[in-house]
């Protein structure tokens, strides 16, 4: 039987030292053989292959709001989840307390860097060849790369031309406490990162991934394909979506899956699981309702089921998978051909995803679109039906507020008062959290 490793803590903590965005490791840790390094990928349910960043997105998009059922201190500044669907000023405030969302990714970021920086050294093990190390630092590449995509989308402005020179998220690329953290890395620096990372990685990620939640080439294309997609290189995210596809391209049939959890956990690349979650963000929104379906489209009607005295809920058999998934690819790929002004392939997309979710689909056709702005609206919706269980539906409104003729505010309601975030407010980039700042009192707050 396979050991399993332990140590005495090989996360890293957040607390009051050095100048490594106040992260330490508790405990020892020392990695010695190609298996330690392997196993460390392993995690478990609230390690690195979770993050506790759920409500952080979840509150600040617009997929999912508050149930009116639900009674709400919305007067106490520490009731956070509220400060973030509201839009408040004291959002991430109060320096003695730490947020998830920063803090858990620059600990999993920790990890990935010890064994991107020391498996290629590490010693032999049984059952375990020289091609496993380059393997095991490939899944640490990606792994890296996903943890700054999410840090640099949610305390950063959208990737743009003009933007990429704002002040992104500090790089750190070593497992070193003792090293000092500058200033913040521009947002162009750290896609460029992120690109990198993935880029190296996916040539040495397996074929086959070797647990439900680990990478292989078919997980790299996919998440690839949606960080193109965010820089805006339309070319590059078509591209790497096709390749993902080519992999592992079967639509799952929601309409005629009589186990519907199957069908979703079957369009998975990988998973990467959101942790710490009080569950309330997956009452969906009036706005998402807005655009779906209920009856007809299953992504809504086989999600989601009443609850007395708590509203609609997804049951506990869906889980919110940072991945991406086949749906995600088709209409990424949908998107791109749009931009590139393919629209026959773009509805050739739409088409195949409508017939395996929506009873009784009628198949688009060009005409059904006066303009390109048009169209481009209708994939972003359907980018949104299919994918809400990312919780980067926010991620998204930022960037389509960069293009005219897409942009999109988010309004919340509770209690009979509206807060709304327009395009141009700067409301959906995140504040730097306090408890960060105060080790780094130079650095620009968003």
């Amino acid at each position: 039987m396979k050991k399993q490793l332990i140590f005495l803590s090989i996360l890293a903590t957040i607390t009051a030292c050095n100048d490594y965005l106040d992260v330490q490791p508790k405990g020892v840790v020392i990695p010695k053989t190609i298996e330690d390094y392997d196993l460390l990928l392993n995690g478990n349910a609230y390690s690195i292959h979770s993050i506790d960043n759920a409500e952080i997105l979840g509150f600040t998009g617009n997929d999912f709001e508050f149930s009116e059922e639900l009674s709400l201190d919305t007067n106490n500044p520490d009731y956070q989840n509220f400060q973030l669907y509201s839009y408040g000023d004291l959002r991430f405030y109060n320096p003695s307390t730490t947020v998830p969302a920063w803090d858990a990714a620059y600990e999993n970021i920790y990890i990935y860097n010890k064994i991107i920086n020391e498996v290629d050294a590490a010693q032999d093990a049984v059952g375990y060849k020289a091609q496993d190390k380059i393997r095991v630092k490939a899944e640490a590449q990606y792994f890296r790369a996903l943890d700054y995509f999410y840090l640099v989308n949610t305390f950063a402005k959208h990737y743009s031309q003009k933007n990429a020179d704002t002040p992104g998220v500090p790089l750190v690329r070593e497992a070193d406490i003792t090293q000092k953290i500058g200033s913040r890395n521009t947002v162009g620096e750290v896609y460029e990162f992120i690109l990198n990372n993935l880029e190296e990685a996916i040539p040495n990620l397996p074929n086959n991934k070797i647990g439900k939640a680990r990478p292989d080439k078919a997980a790299g294309y996919a998440l690839l394909a949606r960080i193109y997609l965010y820089k805006s290189d339309f070319e590059k995210a078509l591209n790497a979506a096709n390749k993902a596809l080519e992999i592992k391209g079967e639509l799952a049939d929601y309409v005629e899956a009589e186990n519907i959890s199957t069908a979703y956990e079957s369009q998975q690349y990988s998973s990467r699981f959101f942790g710490g979650s009080s569950g309330t963000y997956t009452n969906p929104s009036k706005d998402l309702k807005s655009i779906i379906d209920t009856v007809n489209d299953t992504r809504y009607s086989k999600f989601f089921t009443f609850y007395p005295g708590y509203g609609v809920y997804s049951p506990f058999v869906f889980y919110h998978n940072q991945l991406p998934s086949v749906g995600e690819m088709y209409v990424t790929r949908a998107e791109a051909n749009a931009h590139l002004g393919k629209n026959e392939e773009a509805i050739k997309d739409l088409n195949q995803l409508g017939e395996k979710r929506i009873i009784n689909y009628q198949p688009l056709m060009a005409s059904d679109f006066s303009n390109q702005s048009e169209l481009l609206k209708y994939i972003l919706n359907e980018r949104r039906k299919e994918i809400y269980f990312t919780l980067t539906q926010v991620f998204d409104v930022k960037r389509r507020n960069l293009i005219p003729g897409l942009e999109q505010s988010i309004t919340h309601e509770y209690g009979g008062v509206k807060y709304t975030a327009t395009p141009n407010s700067g409301k959906l980039v995140l504040p730097i959290p306090a408890s960060v700042l105060k080790y780094h009192p130079d650095w620009q707050q968003n």
